[in-house]
């Protein structure tokens, strides 16, 4: 028998940012043998809600997350509680028994399923679930295209629990009302819209956020248009380095977020709003990719081609070879002792303290730029027709080839060496007009290539590092892809040797292909 409606709430999101936001908060709470079922029409949201949900899971903003149209149930099994996505469209009553799903859809196994047009056989279903209905507000679709109303329906005492605490988590990441601290935020940006004069009911949405104390929202006003707002605590972070670059960054034609607005003393900005597709989003979504990285190279070359006349602090710091030496020590301490618990001798430290050096000895001949320090995928944001960049505040004068070797050995996305050399082409082409640099082919190989062993090995040891001490262990997938780039680059240098030796015998490749 079904259990009667314990609550019934009704939500509205204003844009696909916010329903996004809403499935992760949802995500962070749900417990495992949890039933949602997630109905709608067409384009009402169902799939985007879904694709928040699985990927905040698997703690992996650009998870795949194909529909399951046709296979009727995708599993995703690598993250906090494993998911079911299934999608009953097309579904025949007798497909479920061949899923042999039956005790999962009764909530009798810890993994949580989500079911897509359950209405198609809502027997099946546990009967304390809960219900999402997804709907295009009537009148909206034509002023704000994106808005949707999201009732939400707990069947039994369990269901309610969950929507209680979900409520909760939304309430206090919404900032909606509490400490002084976010009323100080409110009032910063309340004072912004005034001036601007904007009218209306003003949306407050959590944005993506970064691995530092700072936290990002997008203001919607009104009328559409939006910001991002970053709070960035005084007592935890200095807005002061993002100001500095931002504006001398700006003021050289690099498109990085506008401030319109500051307060430094509470650590407080109001930023262009760029959007949130990545240019790796781009990518997996089947966008040509030589437009794109022509535009990232052109902009590299235009960051790397600034005037280095102490106009910002990322002239008075420098990648020396301390600096460089304790990134790789990221990869000793976090990933090889951290993540594949390896332990080195004394004499096998030494041989990497030695190999190490080896290779920061070259790098540190190379000529110095000015060097963002995470130029890839995922900090280069596609918006009106153009790349902007994000990300930039710990920016500092280094090697020449590092940003390139950020991008083209990158860590989220692997390119083929065909297309890695005439990206590489592009921009030497621009290095040689724009930034006096001419090197012979094969120094210019030799540079690139070891400068990317460095910046991959300083990854993967990031990446154990934030699985480890943060538990974001979706990043753990990236090791493999990035290790590659080590192992293939490694076989070309015989004066690597050592190096390839030692990390062969640490991480060997079976190893690294299941971390």
């Amino acid at each position: 028998m079904t259990q009667p409606v314990s609550s019934t709430i009704t939500l509205t999101s204003h844009s696909v940012a916010e329903t996004t936001e809403l499935a992760r908060i949802l995500a962070g709470v749900i417990p495992p043998a949890t039933v949602i079922a997630l109905a709608g029409d067409m384009g009402a949201g169902k799939s985007v809600f879904a694709r928040g949900f699985i990927r905040a899971m698997v703690g992996n903003d650009d998870e795949e997350v194909p529909s399951p149209t046709f296979t009727l149930m995708n599993s995703y099994d690598h993250g906090r509680i494993a998911v079911a996505h299934l999608d009953w469209y097309r579904l025949q009553e007798p497909d479920i028994a061949d899923l042999g799903a039956e005790p999962l859809l009764a909530g009798e196994e810890p993994s949580i399923a989500l079911v897509e047009w359950p209405e198609r056989a809502i027997g099946w279903l546990a009967d304390d679930r809960l219900q999402l209905d997804l709907a295009i507000p009537a009148g909206s679709a034509v002023d704000q295209p994106h808005q949707r109303q999201i009732t939400v329906t707990a069947t039994g005492p369990r269901s309610d629990q969950i929507v209680q605490a979900w409520m909760a988590e939304r309430q206090q990441r919404y900032w909606l009302e509490g400490s002084p601290r976010q009323q100080a935020v409110q009032q910063f940006a309340q004072r912004f819209l005034h001036q601007q004069q904007q009218q209306g009911p003003c949306h407050w949405l959590r944005a993506a956020g970064d691995a530092s104390f700072r936290r990002y929202f997008r203001l919607v006003a009104g009328s559409g248009s939006s910001w991002i707002l970053m709070d960035a605590p005084p007592d935890r972070e200095d807005v002061r380095p993002f100001i500095d670059m931002a504006l001398f960054l700006d003021r050289h034609g690099v498109p990085v977020p506008r401030i319109h607005a500051m307060q430094p003393e509470d650590g407080l900005l109001l930023l262009d709003d760029l959007g949130d597709e990545t240019l790796l989003y781009q990518i997996q979504t089947g966008a040509a990719p030589e437009p794109l990285y022509r535009l990232a190279i052109d902009i590299l070359l235009k960051l790397q081609a600034t005037p280095n006349d102490g106009g910002c602090i990322g002239h008075r710091r420098l990648f020396d070879r301390a600096l460089l030496r304790s990134e790789l020590a990221l990869f000793t301490d976090w990933y090889l002792a951290g993540v594949l618990g390896q332990t080195l001798d004394k004499a096998d430290q030494s041989r990497f303290e030695q190999a190490f050096q080896t290779l920061l000895d070259s790098l540190l001949l190379q000529p110095t730029v000015l060097v963002h320090r995470d130029y890839h995928s995922r900090n280069l944001m596609w918006h009106d027709d153009t790349l902007g960049v994000i990300d930039f505040q710990d920016a500092l004068m280094g090697p020449i080839t590092y940003d390139l070797a950020s991008l083209l050995r990158d860590c989220y996305v692997a390119w083929d060496e065909p297309f890695r050399r005439q990206v590489a082409d592009w921009w030497l082409t621009g290095a040689s007009d724009r930034l006096g640099y001419r090197p012979s082919p094969e120094q210019f190989a030799r540079d690139l290539d070891w400068m990317a062993i460095q910046r991959n090995l300083k990854a993967v040891g990031i990446f154990g590092r934030l699985s480890l001490r943060d538990g974001k262990h979706g990043y753990l997938r990236d090791i493999p892809r990035t290790m590659g780039y080590v192992y293939q680059t490694l076989e070309r240098y015989p004066e690597l040797a050592p190096l390839r030796q030692l990390i062969t015998r640490y991480a060997p490749l079976q190893r690294v292909l299941a971390p």
